[in-house]
């Protein structure tokens, strides 16, 4: 009886001792992920992670028209399911015309625009964008004219897409998109449907 005494006070102290050093270790892990200063407020690199940036890089091609644009962006995460904010837009676009067979143009088409990220799961995410571009318009709707002149495009763009996740921040979108408003009185829009764009998130 003795033996099973000693030995069931051994193995509580055992069981005791386990469970302290993995609270410990808990609390090391919550301390290196924690971060708080010296008057108890939390670091600036906790401050600092709450803002994303990066860049989209997009193409599209058709038997007459084709584009690549560049949009770098920074945002806002408000939570890990919610980011949002502001975009800068560069693209080079060039279009030939196979009807009337008049000499190919080009374009730089510039601007900005307001974005939204909603992840509702880790490998989905779904994206809207609202942008204003100037890019030379050849066409009044009825002629050609290599006479351009800037006017502005207001593309409305609702997507999904794949998310790889590296790390915890720092991703990768995977996104196929549409433009709904591709159907106004100008006769080119600055996007042809659909849109296929790759970005990474930091």
């Amino acid at each position: 009886m003795k033996n099973i005494k000693i030995i069931l006070v051994l193995t509580l102290f055992l069981c005791a001792g386990t469970a302290s050093a993995q609270f410990e270790d808990f609390e090391d892990e919550e301390k290196s992920t924690v971060k708080v200063t010296p008057n108890g407020t939390k670091s600036d690199s906790d401050f600092l992670e709450k803002f994303a940036f990066g860049g989209s890089f997009g193409l599209g091609f058709t038997s007459d028209f084709g584009y690549i644009e560049t949009i770098p962006f920074f945002g806002y995460r408000f939570n890990e399911h919610f980011t949002a904010g502001v975009t800068a837009t560069y693209m080079y676009s060039y279009y030939s015309d196979p009807y009337y067979r008049i000499e190919d143009f080009d374009s730089h088409i510039f601007g900005g625009g307001l974005f939204a990220d909603v992840y509702p799961f880790k490998f989905l995410v779904i994206h809207a964008e609202a942008q204003a571009l100037s890019f030379e318009n050849y066409s009044d709707g009825y002629t050609i004219n290599l006479d351009a002149k800037r006017v502005w495009d207001v593309p409305m763009i609702l997507g999904i897409g794949y998310h790889q996740s590296i790390t915890d921040l720092i991703g990768i979108n995977y996104m196929l998109m549409w433009n709904f408003n591709d159907s106004n009185a100008l006769r080119y829009n600055v996007y042809n449907n659909p849109l296929v764009r790759i970005s990474f998130v930091f």
